[in-house]
């Protein structure tokens, strides 16, 4: 399988744009045709869908499913967000007509950047770059001993960060509603061959 982004050293940034698309990199609005989350059930809101793989071309959609109150006590704990959220892959999709599972927020096109070096320039040196991207090392805004090590643990049983999503900023076009993790930063991994059991979620706020 030939993956689109998932490595360490390197990402692909992306935006979101002015405009909904009914396929393709894309967030809020109406689920992919054909998916539903399958642990999460009702209570599951499709998120975001990107690219995954190429030959043979995969998509990941994520679905979440939390009170305020949840996600709150779920940030920076592994374990307890990857409980709050479901990844279906499957092969290039389209919205579907109706509205199960629909976002809170509205739909908008994710409009996918250049491959580039994982890094920017801090005054303690590279960091891992903090936006929105696939692929890359994930950007911790607190992190601490405990979430640390948690990611080092995944990342030597092979997991990679497949998808970041930081709060909206200034390349984005202004999303209507409430970001699902406040302030926050949202972090997906993943590992092949990438069953229901190997996704994990966490973020932070």
């Amino acid at each position: 399988m030939n993956l689109v982004a998932p490595a360490l050293d390197w990402s692909i940034p992306f935006r979101i744009d002015r405009e909904d698309a009914l396929t393709g990199a894309r967030i809020g609005g109406r689920a992919p045709e054909g998916c539903s989350p399958p642990s999460l059930g009702s209570a599951g809101r499709f998120l975001v869908t990107v690219p995954l793989a190429i030959d043979p071309d995969l998509e990941a959609s994520v679905f979440v499913g939390f009170t305020f109150q949840e996600m709150l006590r779920a940030a920076g704990d592994i374990d307890g967000g990857s409980r709050f959220v479901d990844v279906v892959v499957h092969q290039p999709s389209r919205r579907r007509d109706d509205s199960a599972y629909s976002s809170k927020l509205p739909g908008h096109a994710l409009v996918l950047g250049m491959r580039q070096p994982d890094t920017e320039a801090d005054p303690d040196g590279p960091v891992a770059r903090s936006s929105h991207k696939l692929g890359g090392t994930p950007f911790i805004m607190r992190g601490g001993p405990t979430l640390d090590q948690a990611i080092q643990d995944l990342i030597e049983g092979g997991f990679r960060q497949v998808l970041q999503l930081d709060f909206p900023g200034a390349d984005d076009f202004p999303v209507q509603g409430s970001w699902p993790f406040a302030d926050g930063v949202f972090h997906l991994l993943g590992r092949q061959p990438f069953s229901a059991a190997d996704w994990r979620a966490f973020w932070e706020t």
